[in-house]
């Protein structure tokens, strides 16, 4: 009778920890369903939407570099414009007072023959024309420059000098052999660079309001070469 309540008590005690092992097991797998497992699953959520944001991000920066790109191109392009419209119009305004200082130069220089009417100045669009009678020139049909025309072609020599050097000089008559000798003679007596001397070849027929047949131009082309 002893021995079988001793007994008892010893079935017991072998049954407790096994059972606080099983209750320890069920624990650990709650804690690791309701705990572990979750915040695994979330936390993977939080990677992908780190690497989207920084994908969008990425995306985003390389939207703004080419943005910034193409303003800075832009606006090269409208300084490009605006210089080269500052630079047109620095022309424009160096042609017109080379225009202007060579019409107030030929003026005084050649007033004898202007006041004479020997010698016309005329504005022809952006050139100056020089407008000289063939008698002042030459006699009758020979291209042989007389000595009242060697006077007159060392005057306008001297003008031509003073004016800017990036000019060219069309010289038209009736004859080549005329504009050849014009050209000939303001080369080497009057030292204007052959380069600035272009003749204008044979002459066409005269449209009208042309000046009249007996005159010799030398129309001044006032731009670069």
């Amino acid at each position: 009778m002893y021995r079988r309540q001793g007994t008892e008590p010893s079935s017991s005690i072998d049954w407790l920890p096994w059972g606080l092992s099983v209750f320890g097991a069920c624990c650990a797998v709650f804690v690791l369903v309701k705990g572990v497992l979750p915040e695994r699953s979330v936390n993977r959520e939080l990677v992908q939407r780190v690497a989207r944001l920084e994908s969008d991000l990425s995306r985003a920066r390389q939207s703004a570099v080419d943005d910034l790109a193409r303003a800075k191109e832009q606006l090269q392009e409208q300084t490009l414009a605006k210089e080269a419209e500052a630079g047109v119009m620095r022309e424009q305004e160096r042609l017109r007072a080379a225009r202007e200082l060579a019409r107030r130069d030929l003026a005084q220089a050649l007033a004898a023959e202007i006041a004479a009417e020997d010698v016309l100045l005329q504005e022809r669009g952006g050139d100056l024309a020089i407008v000289v009678r063939e008698a002042l020139l030459f006699s009758g049909n020979r291209s042989a420059i007389e000595l009242k025309g060697k006077r007159f072609l060392r005057e306008l020599s001297q003008s031509i000098r003073r004016l800017p050097a990036d000019q060219v000089y069309r010289i038209g008559g009736r004859t080549e052999k005329q504009q050849r000798s014009i050209a000939r003679f303001l080369e080497v007596a009057g030292r204007i660079p052959h380069a600035q001397l272009v003749t204008a070849g044979a002459a066409p027929p005269a449209p009208p309001g042309s000046p009249p047949p007996d005159t010799v131009e030398i129309l001044m082309m006032v731009r670069k070469r």
